[in-house]
């Protein structure tokens, strides 16, 4: 599951605009409309989805009467930095830098 996915899913069903660009929001209409549908993540309703698709893909474990139970082997983190304006222009990096910090980083801007 991806949060990033999962919280795009939920903008365009409550009619929320936004911009992305790869896994990260550029523009976000009602930062806090979303930051409440991001606090509403639940294990549960990614374990459902589970279910839904091991019964479809395996439909043996029906026939078997068993069940799987659900464990998260990795889990990532995203630490998102929003910036409501800029108020510094960026120096430019030389070429090799550049490079590195354009595919570690994203930057957010509303």
């Amino acid at each position: 599951m991806n949060g990033h996915n999962w919280l795009e899913s939920r903008l365009s069903k409550q009619g929320i605009t936004y911009q992305m660009r790869d896994n990260a929001f550029l523009r976000i209409s009602d930062w806090e409309k979303s930051q409440q549908l991001s606090n509403h993540i639940r294990v549960e309703d990614l374990h459902q989805v589970l279910d839904i698709l091991a019964n479809r893909y395996c439909p043996v474990i029906k026939k078997l009467h068993v069940t799987y139970r659900w464990s998260i082997m990795q889990v990532e983190y995203a630490t998102d930095i929003v910036f409501k304006a800029i108020t510094h222009k960026v120096t430019k990096l030389p070429d090799s830098k550049r490079r590195h910090k354009a595919s570690s980083y994203k930057v957010m801007l509303e």
